[in-house]
This record gives structure tokens, C-alpha cells and sequence, in this order.
């Protein structure tokens, strides 16, 4: 999509030519932490949603975390444990 960038000068808008919108998608993986984090706790923070740690016995709810998180996915392979 292209849009009309303006600039204002003395009260009135002025063209200084077309733009496009900027798309930006950020991926991770994460995988089993050693060091006593908890990958569950970081993907529930990272994605603005509630998650189960079932090895811990914990639940993550950053639900009301909405700076910055517009849209996120988590994706597991076949067989992974829900």
C-alpha cells in the first residue's frame, strides 16, 4: 500500500512525495533453559498471554501485557504435548 507523505509549512500541508508502510515481524525459539528460567514463563511474557508450566506446577499470566504485542502465534511440532 502507498501512501502521500506531507510535511507542513506555514500552515499549509505540502507533498514531499509517496511511502510505503513498514511491516516488521520478529521470530524466537526457545527451547528447555538450564540455568533456572523458565522457557514457559518467557514465551507466556513474549506473547501477552496465559500459560501452564505443568514441570512446575506454575501458571504465567501476562494477559494484561499489551504494550507491544499486537498479534502472536506459538507454534509446537506434531506430537508436542498441549
Amino acid at each position: 500500500m502507498l501512501y502521500w507523505f506531507f510535511v507542513v509549512r506555514n500552515g499549509e500541508r505540502c507533498p514531499i512525495g509517496w511511502g510505503m508502510a513498514l511491516f516488521r515481524l520478529e521470530a524466537k525459539v526457545f527451547s528447555r533453559e538450564k540455568r533456572g528460567r523458565s522457557v514457559i514463563a518467557a514465551a507466556a511474557y513474549r506473547a501477552g498471554t496465559k500459560l501452564m508450566d505443568e514441570v512446575q506446577e506454575k501458571t504465567f499470566d501476562y494477559t494484561r501485557r499489551v504494550k507491544g504485542v499486537i498479534q502472536s502465534m506459538i507454534l509446537a511440532p506434531e506430537g508436542a504435548p498441549a
